[in-house]
């Protein structure tokens, strides 16, 4: 059920890789799911990706529209190569084909950094209204393996005016990721991306809500946030942290078959 008033934000999805991993382990692969794999994923941009029956930046919609965002309010931002494949279906699910942006590349060699991406999209889209950020290729859970319900997000960000990024805790490997330190309160306290000799911790769940303030900081600093990995980097003040039980991540077609209980 969809929240019953809607929310004046944007929501953007990263979705402006060429997947040259999946596209790699999907050849290697020579196991008995090969063909479904095949009709899954061979030519697809991972936000397309199907996980249980529906591609990835569709539960990801899901999400979005139970926290109360428009569809008139959801922009993709992807390449050339995939952008048509994005926007049929961004139509069917009732998105405006405009809000499919394009960045125009074509193939891997040429593409752009995460948040040179980001920084174009929002520069299209507008820093006046907070806006949602999702990585196309993950999703984040609650307990019992439900998406993580993000209405929470929404309240924080109205009622105390703070930025939020989602987390999961990691026993082994945090060091791979952007490990997060927070106070009592569960606000951010310090950002470091991949850092070393870190086994475990709280890491970046790339789900975001950045306020209109921190939009604007990110273009004012925008040579420096170039430099940079993650916008946390450079912009991790007034952030509250939501925990989310695990995270799902696709990279490999083992992330697939594993996704999708094979």
């Amino acid at each position: 059920m969809e929240c019953n008033t809607t929310t004046t934000m944007n929501a953007l999805i990263l979705a402006a890789g060429f997947g040259t991993r999946l596209e790699s382990t999907l050849n290697s692969y020579q196991g008995r799911h090969k063909e479904q794999l095949i009709k899954w994923v061979k030519d697809k941009p991972k936000g397309l990706v199907p996980i249980e029956g529906k591609p990835i930046v569709s539960h990801q919609l899901d999400q979005l529209r139970k926290a109360g965002v428009e569809l008139n309010n959801i922009y993709v931002q992807t390449n050339q190569k995939y952008y048509h494949q994005f926007l049929e279906w961004a139509v069917e699910a009732g998105i405006p084909e405009d809000n499919v942006l394009n960045n125009g590349v074509t193939k891997n060699e040429d593409r752009k950094e995460q948040t040179q991406d980001m920084l174009l999209a929002i520069a299209k889209i507008g820093y006046d209204k907070p806006l949602f950020l999702f990585a196309s290729d993950t999703l984040v859970y609650e307990e019992r393996n439900e998406l993580l319900n993000l209405l929470p997000m929404v309240q924080i960000y109205q009622q105390e005016n703070l930025s939020c990024v989602v987390v999961y805790y990691k026993e082994n490997g945090a060091s791979n990721h952007g490990v997060i330190t927070i106070d009592e309160h569960d606000k951010l306290t310090s950002f470091k991306e991949k850092p070393l000799n870190v086994i475990s911790g709280l890491v970046n769940a790339s789900v975001y809500i950045f306020s209109p303030e921190k939009l604007r900081q990110m273009q004012q600093f925008s040579a420096e946030l170039l430099k940079c990995k993650n916008p946390l980097e450079l912009v991790n003040d007034r952030f509250k942290v939501i925990p989310a039980s695990s995270r799902l991540d696709i990279g490999t077609i083992d992330d697939v078959l594993k996704a999708n209980g094979l």
